[in-house]
């Protein structure tokens, strides 16, 4: 049977009736920045961001993530989800309890910050950081290179202009 990989391609959402644990949870749970770990979800393809409801873009969690059984979305109408009367509903991503170790394995963010820990130069850890961990928000960028969070907007806006002037020369 073919499973489309790309979540937008189905009609209906992917849904377990099964408890799961949100993402700012998760994010509390572990210390971190929950933009940090959307980032490090989208990245390592636990979260995909998708076109909802028009001009907006929701995180949610793909094909593969819910038949590999490690989350679903909660959809409105089908347990909790709607938010503020009947008008308001959100749909969201839970991952499953059983599996959450494995969740921040995968993410390796203790080895990212130790790896930074591990490089002297402030200069030298913002251009790592910036080209194997671009992904990650200018905050998190800024926490882990002891930058600010302009100069790490100005560190990348250059990045960019010198990769431009590469595929022009």
């Amino acid at each position: 049977m073919y499973i489309p990989k790309i979540s937008t391609l189905r009609r209906e959402p992917l849904w377990r009736d099964k408890q799961g644990v949100t993402v700012a949870a998760m994010a509390e749970r572990w210390r971190i920045a929950d933009s940090t770990l959307r980032a490090l979800l989208d990245h390592h393809g636990f979260l995909e961001t998708v076109p909802y409801g028009g001009q907006q873009r929701r995180a949610l969690v793909p094909d593969n993530v819910f038949h590999a059984e490690y989350g679903h979305n909660v959809i409105p109408g089908k347990g909790s989800g709607v938010f503020q009367g009947d008008k308001s509903t959100i749909i969201f991503p839970v991952f499953y309890e059983e599996v959450l170790d494995n969740i921040w394995w995968c993410l390796d963010y203790p080895g990212i910050t130790e790896a930074v820990s591990n490089i002297d130069n402030k200069k030298w850890r913002l251009n790592y950081l910036i080209s194997d961990h671009g992904y990650l928000p200018n905050t998190e960028i800024a926490l882990l290179s002891g930058y600010t969070v302009n100069g790490v907007s100005v560190a990348r806006l250059r990045r960019q202009g010198e990769q431009r002037e590469m595929l022009v020369a």
